[in-house]
């Protein structure tokens, strides 16, 4: 290949290069149509029209690609919103689309067009130095109706938490769940009666056991508990079908066992703790019992007392003979 002929194929390899992009001065001259890449490196302006472009035929790239400079934000909207719009949407059964952008009040939203005010709104405040408040909110723009995560000052103190409001006081239950792609799972629910339901177990400073409902390592503060037992309350003591023992088969249980029949012993309550509603069950098994013993006793002692009134009147008369 001669020179002349490899100068000439450089030069239209370097035209097929620079023609195979366009500026936006290029397309719109050209009727504002391409299908060729466009770069921007010097900025441009699109007046009173918007930029379209198609990326149908696209595959494996962005049909826009913005990098912005180190220093400075790569995309930049004043006064507009954000739209991202969906062609056919199944939970609507057909299109939608999604905005992101700022309401009327200042507020940064992000929402569902076209199916009510819902959405997400980020808000923060400052007293004009140093912010006081910001949140996360699911509601709507104004309602009073909304679940918000929030932190917030007042120049002292500190708070952060969840708040839910109800503007019609018409409050919902507050659910904390985990699921699969079959089945939720509740884990707490809280509700607006101040009612506070685990579903589940419940262990506080202590290790988890489906052993049990609540496991606290710790002491418990209470003014007063309730124990529902499923058990029979120990009144069949005072059945004429029960088997008392005799006070003498007692001694030699006690003196064989070290301790009360139906009551666990020492080394039983530091291995295994102890049931308080099984405990006061068989403690007041014991106290019927000892009444019934008492009543015996009393029975037994007013038989003696008349045994030696009779002796002494029977002494009375021999005296006197």
């Amino acid at each position: 290949m001669n020179r002349p002929t490899l100068c000439s194929l450089i030069a239209l390899l370097s035209f097929s290069i620079l023609t195979a992009q366009e500026t936006l001065q290029s397309v719109t001259e050209n009727g504002n149509t391409t299908n060729r890449r466009i770069i921007l490196d010097s900025g441009a302006v699109v007046s009173n029209d918007n930029l379209f472009i198609d990326g149908t035929s696209i595959t494996g790239k962005a049909p826009l690609e913005i990098i912005g400079n180190p220093d400075s934000i790569a995309i930049n909207i004043q006064d507009g919103a954000i739209r991202f719009e969906k062609s056919f949407d199944a939970n609507v059964g057909g299109p939608s689309s999604v905005l992101l952008g700022y309401s009327s009040s200042g507020k940064a939203y992000l929402k569902r067009d076209g199916a009510g005010d819902v959405g997400l709104r980020i808000e923060s405040q400052s007293d004009g130095v140093n912010p006081v408040s910001s949140s996360v909110t699911l509601g709507t723009e104004n309602s009073e109706d909304y679940l918000q995560l929030f932190n917030e000052t007042d120049g002292i103190k500190k708070s952060s938490g969840i708040r839910i409001s109800s503007g019609n006081s018409d409050y919902k239950d507050f659910k904390v769940e985990y699921g699969d792609n079959e089945s939720s799972y509740p884990v707490m629910t809280l509700s607006p009666d101040s009612l506070t339901t685990f579903h589940g177990s419940v262990a506080v400073n202590t290790i988890p056991s489906t052993e049990y409902r609540l496991a606290v390592g710790g002491t418990i503060l209470a003014e007063s508990a309730t124990v529902k037992l499923k058990e029979e309350w120990p009144d069949y003591v005072f059945k004429d079908s029960y088997d008392l023992l005799s006070l003498k088969d007692l001694e030699v249980y006690i003196k064989k066992n070290g301790k009360l029949p139906n009551i666990p012993s020492a080394k039983e309550i530091e291995k295994n703790g102890m049931n308080v509603g099984e405990i006061n069950r068989n403690l007041v098994e014991k106290v019927e019992e000892l009444t019934l013993y008492m009543i015996q006793l009393s029975a037994d002692l007013k038989k003696l007392q008349q045994r030696n009134e009779h002796l002494l009147e029977k002494l009375k008369s021999q005296e006197k003979l």
